[in-house]
């Protein structure tokens, strides 16, 4: 069992069409989708609402929202473009459940002025819904990642599965994980990939077609579980780069940087700091609102995490996020 080391451009921008148009996530990702929507070209970017309409099963096509481990949009893009077999098959899948369009049927004969459409009309999208606030995005994932190195290593296995996300029920041997059609997958060695997202909340997304081509089956979920800190990981997202790292100058601040590099609890960390909890807590706030930092309820506590940008300041290094079975 992995998980996911970074955000996958690629997956969260395909997400993030479905949440422009669900109208029951408007108010979770408020500011950020009346930004998108007011900049959104339809001629232009049209064909993805084609690919990823929102009354579909969340998350299909999956060849769009498979994590492939890339860093940047052109390289997801390119990595998709050695897959034209997947692309047919699920195109194929879809096209008999609900009509497709003309340059969809292309896209599934690997036609390349219907490649290039795609390929043009994500690039155009991306530059306005994903690439100004990937810092906010990185840092979220980045955050959930900690955390569940954190649980790993606390509660083992058994603990990390079993709080993955209210819907998802670990009996083991068994995963029990929603779907609009039931069906039994065994891994039969091939392993799980967990994949934190973004722009997914508040479901979670198995890609079944990753076990049919000899990959990891990959379980996305959200980077929050409940509301209240789904909102806190989104509030001013709309910033384009906005940080507060001037007002971080201090010794305290820099030291509880550093306690938080290991991740700790709003307790933990002001004994560490010599500092009332209710002190901890507000120099923690300073930091996650310069993106330093992410914060995140677990059980009875409220624990935080570094992001990249943080690491970067303290001067360590991420470790691998690759969790033993």
């Amino acid at each position: 069992m992995r998980i996911a080391l970074d955000p996958d451009p690629l997956a969260e921008t395909a997400n993030s069409v479905r949440v422009l148009q669900r109208r029951d996530q408007a108010s979770a990702y408020g500011p950020w989708r009346a930004l998108v929507r007011s900049r959104f070209s339809r001629e232009t970017m049209g064909p993805l609402l084609d690919l990823l309409p929102p009354d579909a099963p969340i998350g299909r096509p999956e060849f769009l929202t498979t994590v492939r481990g890339t860093r940047t949009l052109d390289e997801g893009l390119a990595r998709l473009r050695a897959e034209p077999e997947r692309i047919a098959a699920e195109l194929a899948s879809l096209g008999s459940s609900r009509p497709l369009p003309d340059w969809m049927r292309g896209l599934a004969e690997a036609d390349r002025a219907a490649l290039d459409r795609m390929n043009t009309a994500f690039r155009a999208y991306h530059d306005i819904a994903v690439a100004p606030f990937w810092q906010r995005i990185s840092a979220a994932v980045h955050g959930e990642i900690a955390i569940r190195r954190r649980i790993m290593a606390e509660q083992g296995v058994e603990g990390l599965l079993a709080t993955l996300h209210p819907s998802v029920r670990w009996h083991s041997p068994v995963l029990e994980i929603p779907s609009a059609d039931a069906a039994e997958i065994r891994l039969d060695g091939q392993g799980l990939l967990l994949a934190p997202s973004f722009f997914l909340w508040p479901n979670v997304d198995s890609h079944r077609s990753c076990a049919a081509h000899d990959q990891p089956l990959q379980l996305a979920f959200p980077v929050a579980l409940d509301a209240a800190s789904f909102r806190t990981t989104v509030r001013g997202m709309p910033t384009e780069g906005d940080t507060a790292l001037p007002s971080l100058l201090g010794r305290t601040r820099a030291a509880a940087l550093e306690a938080i590099a290991t991740g700790t609890t709003t307790s933990e960390l002001g004994r560490r700091l010599g500092v009332t909890p209710a002190a901890a807590s507000q120099h923690a706030a300073v930091l996650r609102a310069a993106g330093l930092v992410i914060t995140r309820r677990q059980g009875s506590s409220v624990l935080h995490s570094i992001t990249p940008l943080g690491t970067e300041l303290v001067g360590g290094c991420r470790p691998s996020a690759d969790l033993p079975a």
